[in-house]
């Protein structure tokens, strides 16, 4: 601020007409009218100059402050920190269900990538960091290309994936596209939790025996329309299966469940066969005779 401003700004006038004439309601002299209003002008002048200045000021506190937070991020912590410890915090940075898709730049992963190159190269090759999966099925053809790009980043890492379609059109070509690149690493799939409309729980239940060899939770519910279970041997071979649950929306008939491999379950939950209102909970080891009604 100059010294001109401030000497203007604390000037006071000691004009006795014009120092009173707020303090009464008495219409003034024309004299004194033409002289308040040049004092008006005054003002404005200096207020405006006061407005530059504070704006300068603010400016240049912008800029220091940004100046302040790049030196004290040169010396930031976790500069220091080794690289498996910002491993360890990048994976207990992510949402319960892992990586979203679509893309959520928000949430960790995606936005850890965004940080520096450092924590991009580190974040790609954590295969562990990109092994969880939340899918939701929205028809957007870039969510396929997300798809392939997270399992790839994977690599050879154990795979959870959470499908959840709610989706009331009928894009059966683009669902069976993005189920292809989903199933297409069933062999690698150690959890799997599929929910709403039931072609994706369908195709599920026809992929061949054996394939599943690394599964270990499975999750279906359908929340549209219902599913006759006739075939359970897409579980047959997954020899590390341990909880199973199947939604009231699927009817379970007692052929199918006697293909689990109930010894090795230690959590069972299914629709009683023959009812879709009603749910059979058994707590492991799960015996075939259990199944039955006494």
């Amino acid at each position: 601020m100059t010294s001109q401003a401030v000497g203007n700004f604390i000037n006071i006038d000691t004009d006795l007409e014009v120092a009173t004439a707020w303090t009464t309601n008495l219409p003034l002299p024309d004299c004194l009218k033409v002289k308040i209003r040049t004092l008006i002008d005054s003002e404005k002048e200096q207020l405006a100059i006061l407005d530059e200045e504070i704006h300068k000021l603010r400016q240049q506190h912008t800029h220091r402050s940004t100046q302040l937070e790049r030196y004290q991020m040169c010396i930031a912590p976790h500069r220091n920190l080794p690289k498996e410890v910002l491993s360890e915090i990048f994976l207990w940075s992510l949402p319960e269900w892992g990586v979203s898709i679509p893309r959520n730049n928000t949430q960790a992963p995606w936005n850890i990538i965004h940080v520096c190159s450092l924590w991009r190269q580190l974040a790609l090759n954590m295969p562990e960091l990109w092994a969880r999966v939340d899918l939701l099925i929205t028809g957007r053809r870039s969510n396929i290309r997300a798809v392939q790009e997270v399992i790839g980043a994977s690599k050879s890492w154990p795979l959870s994936i959470r499908v959840s379609d709610f989706r009331s059109d009928n894009s059966r070509v683009f669902l069976q596209q993005m189920i292809d690149v989903m199933f297409s690493h069933v062999h690698r799939l150690r959890e799997i939790a599929l929910r709403g409309r039931s072609p994706c729980i369908e195709r599920f239940l026809k992929l061949p025996a054996g394939l599943a060899r690394s599964l270990e939770i499975v999750k279906l519910r359908v929340t549209s329309g219902g599913i006759h279970v006739t075939d359970l041997s897409v579980l047959k071979g997954s020899t590390k299966l341990r909880d199973l649950t199947i939604d009231a929306g699927m009817d379970t008939p007692y052929s199918s469940l006697i293909q689990l491999p109930l010894a090795q379950l230690t959590a069972l939950h299914i629709p009683c066969p023959g009812s879709l209102h009603s749910t059979f909970h058994a707590p492991a080891p799960c015996t075939p005779g259990m199944l039955y009604p006494s």
